[in-house]
């Protein structure tokens, strides 16, 4: 009896870890545009032939594996996924409508890599090809962002953006400004009016390794952001390269910024260190090569001390 009694505590202890297995196997849901006749069940054999329906169907951490192929699509993610491809930028997502491309909103651990992302109804809207909203650890990885009026627009903390190719925007990289930016409280002034205080969003995230070229407006553009780190970046042939407005105890450093109208504006207080300007006196005169390199923006203007005298290698 007792053997008995050990063997049913055995198998329910084995139960319970297969159910817990089960619990944590990721599933994988198949997209692929070709299967227009269906049917669609997101398996290998009938993938859904669109990414939304892959989406809609996904739980929190499987992935939705995208066939190579043209999906003019917008999607909203609002669960923990995967989104990733068969083929680097060969598996394309148009606009089809005024309305940002791909929204990622209220939900963390989320992963988007492999996608060329394109507006190509050519109006100059506010329209994003990824918009981040209110949401933490999200990664967004070698991707192509273009045409669109923000590239990347993200109102969220602890996120990384690395080693996409974001060209032919208006603004490649931004925190902040129109409808991603400034959330404030209500206080009263001394005159007995209700004004507002900014609050602080756009924190903990990371920036790196990213090409962003041919942005009409600034290439990285920064505004009430705090505490992100911006590293390793090329920025090239934008009006602006980095542009930081009302941020402040960010980390500008390592970047190459060349070929920009303007290279670089800060109308806070960031630390810059050690990053690439082909503006830089030292690199014109070597007389002046241990002078700084002076970020305009503020009366007391930022100062990169150790500005490097040759570009970085940032693979793509």
């Amino acid at each position: 009896m007792k053997r008995v009694f050990i063997g049913v505590i055995i198998l329910l202890v084995l139960g319970s870890y297969a159910v817990n297995a089960i619990e944590l196997t990721e599933t994988t849901i198949y997209v692929d545009d070709d299967n227009t006749d269906g049917p669609w069940d997101g398996s290998m054999q009938h993938p859904f032939q669109y990414i939304q329906d892959g989406i809609n169907a996904a739980h929190d951490g499987d992935m939705v594996y995208v066939l190579t192929g043209r999906y003019h699509e917008h999607l909203l993610v609002n669960k923990s996924i995967n989104l990733i491809v068969e083929h680097n930028t060969k598996t394309v997502i148009s606009s089809i409508v005024e309305n940002d491309i791909i929204q990622i909103v209220d939900t963390k651990n989320v992963l988007i890599s492999g996608f060329l992302i394109q507006n190509e109804i050519h109006f100059d809207t506010y329209l994003a090809g990824i918009n981040i909203k209110n949401s933490s650890q999200i990664e967004i990885s070698e991707n192509s962002i273009l045409g669109c009026y923000d590239g990347i627009l993200l109102k969220s903390t602890d996120c990384l953006i690395a080693n996409n190719t974001i060209v032919n925007n208006k603004l490649g990289i931004s925190f902040g400004h129109y409808r991603s930016g400034l959330n404030s409280k209500s206080h009263e002034q001394s005159d007995g009016q209700d004004g507002f205080i900014p609050q602080y969003f756009h924190t903990g995230n990371s920036i790196t390794l990213n090409h962003i070229r041919n942005n009409s407006d600034a290439g990285i553009d920064l505004s009430y952001s705090m505490a992100n780190i911006v590293s390793k970046n090329e920025c090239s042939n934008n009006w602006i390269g980095i542009r930081l407005v009302e941020s402040n105890k960010n980390e500008i450093t390592e970047n190459n910024l060349y070929d920009n109208c303007i290279n670089t504006i800060d109308m806070a207080d960031n630390q810059w260190n050690a990053n690439y300007y082909d503006d830089w006196i030292g690199l014109k005169l070597s007389l002046f090569s241990f002078f700084p390199y002076v970020i305009p923006g503020t009366l007391l203007a930022n100062l990169d001390e150790n500005p490097s005298s040759e570009p970085y290698h940032i693979g793509e």
